[in-house]
């Protein structure tokens, strides 16, 4: 029997989390803090740095493909000959800019960054 499928088996309170219930309330409090809200202020920083960077990188792509489209327009202007593909490079550079709207990082880094933020006054 594979672990997962033997959770719904398993008691749903761990004599561990029997034991946590008989401590006092300063104790229990204690232990909060320090296994919840200092595991979500950490998550969510966490997530905040981490949607930062992305935002950056895609931010870069896409400038750097519209500077790339950009000089081809312009070397196609100098030497109309050439068969250089603008049109795949314009849509490739849209499509990352698309792309960074459609994933929000960077509304995701501001949200995150203030529930850290938030969260930080009750860090024990």
């Amino acid at each position: 029997m594979r672990p997962e499928s033997r959770a719904g088996i398993l008691a749903p309170i761990s004599d561990e989390m029997k034991a946590i219930r008989e401590l006092p309330l300063t104790e229990r409090l204690g232990l909060y803090l320090e296994q919840r809200v200092n595991n979500q202020a950490n998550w969510y920083a966490t997530k905040s740095i981490y949607n930062k960077r992305k935002a950056k990188q895609w931010f870069w792509a896409s400038v750097g493909l519209h500077s790339v489209a950009i000089l081809m327009l312009l070397y196609r202007i100098k030497a109309p000959e050439t068969n250089l593909p603008i049109e795949v490079m314009a849509v490739a550079a849209g499509a990352v800019l698309t792309w960074l709207q459609a994933r929000k990082h960077n509304e995701l880094n501001s949200s995150y960054a203030l529930a850290a933020h938030e969260i930080a006054p009750y860090q024990g």
